[in-house]
């Protein structure tokens, strides 16, 4: 076969019976999902749309968690207690509702079943959230859920228990993070995490060191204490405000934070309060102190290459005697470029995703590769499981430094290659002007369609990455997407034909293919959107209207075929 024409013989692409059965087997099976009738309710746990969901929730749990202790301050009755506490009602009904439709992941698998999902969560959560239900429910309509009642002591211990849901807001918080990818934000979000953590317990110090202090926890009469420290200190009388401010100041003083300690523990009970707040503080400090040191150890590995990097340069710099005007630029090359121009972590260098299941891994190249290739006119008309089938079996990315070449005059082409980042120079003939291949463009698409030699050289430029489309594999998958897929060829045979037939009447035949207006109109008249049998492909054509659609899509293909030709 001659390579210095694009005739369009029935060799590579064209003839489609070239593929191998059974290369897309795997990826069919390991990424089939719930299509049943609650597919559309189903959320995934940590999707925007259930993350919006959870927002009034924290809100909710972020109240109880501040005025749940506050009652103990003897708060007067107030409309908005009432309101606010009918609204948690309310909302953690339809959230207990809305729990069963949340999805969950088996080791890294989403699992959609409404089953299985169901089943969860009834060994998971579904107790303590109904038993936390029910005492808002009895609360509420015994009207004792408001946060001034007095008549019944006992509900202050109960409604206590609402402090259990913050259990799921970390993971709900958890979920959020997990979308943070610079370590930067990442450390403050724990800063300021951590400065709401202290300042909560204080809250919380304070509060129930005040309700020793006036013998209101349940038990305390029992103990006919002779003296308190708010009697000590003649501050029954005083208002709420000053009482929590005091009490407040008191449990910093504990940590340490605060120097000033004017009120002193006067009995027993106060003693062992006040001695288990030291040791808590003391405990909580060391922790602090082990976390910020592995955060920070963590920031300094992220730029350790940065740094070893300029340490190398200078160095270059002082053995070699170089002036300082350009040692000050390669410092300051080294400096502002080094992360973004050294080779990309890829897949392979993570070994924990040799484990990952084939559904995560399937999106996870479907995401890599998917909107590089969606730059061309062909791939973008792709979708479910051929597309997916494309992005994991077919594609792969590499990184190449200035001066690498790509491919050169009279090699077997055996990809085509899409440019993600950089630049680079396809020379026709040594003699000839480069013409410059940038990013979002591609080389040797003719590969895709028949048996290809390359007629020039793709030089690097500068550092750059480039995405590989295996078409061995390209052409096994389409073989059989429409074999066994349900996949409809003949928009995308038409065009490859009349692709071809057009690119072999330029006066100049090279590796690169121009979208001029033409090739544009063979786009817009062949490819159409391919439709499949099956279920994530879309419904089949059936009966004469498939037929008569076949039959006119055949003609058009023919036509533009004869206008290239012509």
């Amino acid at each position: 076969t001659t390579t210095s024409t694009y005739t369009p013989q029935d060799d590579g692409f064209l003839a489609s019976s070239r593929g191998k059965d059974g290369c897309m087997n795997y990826v069919t099976h390991g990424t089939q999902r719930y299509s049943g009738r609650f597919r559309n309710l189903m959320v995934a746990p940590a999707s925007w749309k259930n993350m919006l969901w959870q927002i009034p929730g924290g809100l909710l749990i972020t109240y109880d968690l501040v005025m749940i202790p506050v009652q103990n301050f003897d708060l007067p009755d107030s409309t908005f207690f009432d309101v606010v506490n009918w609204i948690a009602v309310l909302y953690w009904s339809l959230d207990l509702v809305h729990a069963f439709f949340v999805c969950y992941e088996d080791m890294g698998r989403l699992v959609t079943d409404p089953s299985q999902v169901a089943l969860n969560y009834i060994q998971t959560w579904f107790v303590p959230d109904c038993f936390i239900l029910v005492i808002d429910w009895v609360l509420a309509v015994a009207g004792q859920s408001g946060m001034g009642s007095r008549s019944w002591r006992s509900a202050k211990v109960i409604k206590a228990l609402r402090v259990f849901r913050g259990l799921k807001a970390v993971q709900t918080f958890r979920d959020f993070t997990d979308r943070v990818q610079r370590e930067q934000t990442l450390l403050v979000i724990r800063v300021v995490c951590i400065s709401l953590l202290i300042l909560l317990t204080s809250h919380y110090v304070a509060c129930y060191w005040y309700a020793i202090g006036i013998e209101s926890l349940p038990g305390m009469a029992s103990l006919q204490l002779r003296n308190t420290w708010v009697a000590e200190s003649r501050m029954e009388n005083e208002s709420a405000g000053v009482l929590y401010t005091y009490c407040l100041t008191w449990s910093l003083a504990q940590s340490g934070v605060s120097g000033w300690n004017a009120v002193a523990p006067t009995n027993g009970v106060e003693m062992v309060f006040a001695n288990t707040v030291s040791v808590l503080w003391m405990a909580m400090l060391a922790w602090l102190c082990a976390s910020f040191t592995l955060w920070f150890l963590k920031l300094r590995d992220s730029h350790i290459l940065n740094e070893q990097t300029e340490i190398k340069v200078r160095k270059y710099l002082k053995e070699n005697r170089i002036t300082p005007g350009v040692g000050n630029i390669m410092v300051r090359f080294a400096r502002r470029h080094t992360s973004s121009l050294m080779v990309k972590v890829k897949d392979d260098d993570i070994p924990i995703f040799n484990d990952l299941p084939l559904m995560v891994r399937v999106q996870l190249h479907n995401q890599v590769y998917g909107p590089v290739l969606a730059t061309h006119p062909v791939f973008s008309v792709f979708s479910g499981i051929s597309l997916d089938s494309i992005c994991h079996l077919a594609c792969s990315n590499e990184h190449f430094v200035p001066g690498s070449t790509i491919f050169s005059k009279g090699d077997i082409a055996r990809n085509t290659i899409f440019v993600r980042s950089g630049e680079f120079n396809y020379h026709l003939t040594r003699n000839r002007n480069p013409v410059s291949v940038q990013v979002e463009t591609w080389v040797s698409e003719v590969a895709l369609w028949r048996r290809w030699t390359h007629i020039g050289w793709l030089i690097c430029y500068g550092t750059s990455e480039v995405t590989f489309v295996d078409c061995a594999k390209f052409n096994a998958i389409m073989s059989e997407s429409a074999s066994n897929h349900g996949l409809e060829m003949s928009s995308i045979k038409a065009y490859a034909r009349a692709a071809l037939a057009y690119n072999s009447l330029r006066d100049v035949i090279s590796d690169l293919w121009d979208y001029d207006d033409y090739m544009t109109s063979i786009v817009s008249r062949t490819l159409t959107s391919p439709r499949s049998r099956t279920s994530q492909l879309g419904d089949a054509d059936g009966g004469s209207g498939g037929a008569k659609l076949m039959h006119v899509r055949k003609a058009r293909s023919m036509s533009v075929l004869s206008r290239a030709l012509g």
